[in-house]
């Protein structure tokens, strides 16, 4: 991702852009892929709980879908 894109494109691209890796296949080079790990055993969020921290510390509600 670059500059233009986290300061000049939607507020909820950066977010967007961080939950990919809760999304994409494992397997492919180059790409981060959550999705064959123990998030948990690992110490990273589950996305849900990941959105949620980060709504909290932006002052929001929810994330529309």
């Amino acid at each position: 991702m670059d500059w233009e894109l986290s300061t000049l494109a939607h507020p909820l691209g950066d977010l967007a852009w961080a939950c990919r890796p809760y999304h994409c296949p494992p397997g492919i080079d180059g790409v981060l892929s959550f999705q064959a790990l123990d998030l948990k055993a690992a110490g990273i969020p589950s996305e849900q709980e990941f959105v949620a921290a980060y709504c909290r510390r932006v002052g929001r509600t929810s994330v529309p879908i």
